[in-house]
């Protein structure tokens, strides 16, 4: 709300000194309130510029579909002249943002059509868009179109395959490119632990944890991705006493706070064990592994009303 507030008086500065009509500080003023959500105000802007450019109409588009009305952003960028990759990667990621990946990979190949090869953040959004939709045709297409395009395989790049594989059932190929990376950081470790520990082999992606762990020493710490597939692995392998160790590890070792996904993660793993939440609150008074739970409220509300709906 302070940041809000503090634009909206830049604005009226803006107006006061009579500055309004320059272009650059018009296409700040719509991407600010497209950044607030205010997308309406966004639109005045807009529409009482005299002669918007490039910026101008990405930053429209941006603004509508950062509120999720896909249809505006995609009619105004239906009478864009002169698209850029920019102006591709920002209805590509809207649609991937607002859950409909199949629109975001059929706008990825209208834009190839056009003669644009796209770059890095295009390919991210395409790749993930695959994963999300299990599309593996698709996704091995993508990856042989970055081969033969000769793109520069990044970081970024490396672990948007080896997510999309994952996601796919084919971890052994996200596995294949994470062991050729040459240089890894940590969201290359969590994609691949959680490659294995939610769509592969559990056991795989405890291994890959302690690897993870002993080989990059203080380089790299776990954070709480990393834990959400370290525990969701013990909950598949029905490992209860490995995942009381690890949330308590998470919480004492490297001072991560629990969130509700660590929650629903250990509800998962109880119910998996056959341990009703009763006997989790009777063991809170006596049990030092019950007493790790921060919030063994949030931990028994999850199993009594939102796990017994969908197991």
């Amino acid at each position: 709300m302070g940041c809000l507030q503090s634009g909206q008086k830049c604005h009226g500065q803006v107006l006061k000194n009579g500055v309004d009509c320059i272009l650059p500080v018009q296409n700040s003023l719509i991407h600010f309130y497209g950044c607030c959500g205010l997308v309406e105000l966004a639109r005045k802007v807009f529409d009482e510029m005299s002669q918007a450019d490039l910026v101008s109409w990405n930053s429209i588009v941006n603004a509508y579909a950062n509120v999720g009305e896909l249809d505006t952003a995609h009619d105004i960028f239906n009478i864009m002249l002169g698209k850029t990759v920019v102006s591709w990667n920002v209805m590509i990621y809207g649609y991937l943002k607002g859950n409909n990946p199949g629109c975001s990979l059929m706008l990825f190949r209208k834009m190839v059509n056009s003669g644009l090869r796209g770059n890095d953040k295009t390919m991210v959004s395409v790749l993930s868009a695959c994963g999300k939709s299990a599309r593996l045709t698709e996704g091995r297409s993508i990856h042989g179109f970055l081969i033969r395009t000769s793109l520069n395989f990044s970081v970024i790049l490396l672990t948007s395959l080896m997510d999309m594989y994952s996601k796919c059932q084919k971890v052994e190929l996200a596995r294949s490119i994470f062991d050729s990376m040459v240089h890894r950081n940590l969201i290359c470790w969590n994609a691949m632990i959680l490659g294995h520990c939610i769509h592969g082999k559990p056991a795989d992606g405890l291994d890959l944890f302690a690897e993870m762990v002993n080989s990059t020493g203080e380089t790299i710490l776990p954070d709480e991705v990393t834990y959400i597939g370290v525990i969701s692995a013990c909950a598949r392998a029905g490992l209860l006493t490995e995942g009381r160790k690890f949330f308590s590890q998470m919480m004492d070792k490297y001072t991560i706070k629990p969130n509700f996904a660590h929650y629903w993660c250990m509800a998962n793993l109880y119910a998996g064990c056959n341990i009703a939440s009763d006997a989790i609150a009777g063991e809170e008074g006596t049990n030092p592994s019950a007493r790790a739970f921060p919030d063994m409220h949030l931990l028994i509300f999850i199993m009594e009303n939102v796990l017994m709906r969908v197991l």
